[in-house]
């Protein structure tokens, strides 16, 4: 399964489009909000154009690892849904979660209440729920769950 064009756009907006490189971790620097580059350095920047480009190349990586772990079926709103998360969390960390674990079960509401646990961040040494993330968690339940409301009735 690929992320449909509404996937990636919601992606975009929720990553937005950082051009210059930033602090990512206390000993890791990034470019795009999208993802983290090996070999970033403070000063780096890249155009919009080559964000895009990143953009192209990670999102099959992404959805081919998603793929892979995903052993039920999903229409196409929880396939985007899921996709969205690994951009923050990344594949290793989605391929142990309880999200995962209760989809690959069949319980897609109980999937689906997992979303609003990973929305936190780290803040001064303190892991805390981030106000972005919180937001973004509850769309991207919203989209998953949007197709299961309507084949219910």
């Amino acid at each position: 399964m690929n992320i449909s064009s509404n996937g990636r756009s919601q992606i975009k907006a929720f990553e937005g489009l950082k051009l210059s490189a930033y602090p990512f971790s206390s000993n890791q620097w990034s470019i795009l909000a999208m993802c983290s580059y090996s070999g970033v350095q403070a000063g780096d920047v890249i155009t919009p154009e080559q964000a895009e480009a990143f953009f192209r190349e990670d999102i099959p990586i992404i959805t081919a690892h998603l793929n892979q772990l995903i052993k039920v079926r999903v229409n196409q709103n929880q396939f985007d849904a899921l996709v969205s998360p690994i951009f923050k969390i990344g594949s290793r960390a989605f391929a142990v979660s309880t999200l995962l674990k209760k989809l690959n079960s069949g319980d897609a509401a109980g999937a689906a209440a997992e979303f609003p646990k990973y929305c936190h961040g780290t803040v001064q040494g303190k892991k805390m729920p981030l106000p972005g993330l919180v937001a973004r968690r509850k769309k991207e339940k919203v989209l998953f769950e949007s197709e299961l409301k309507a084949m219910k009735t």
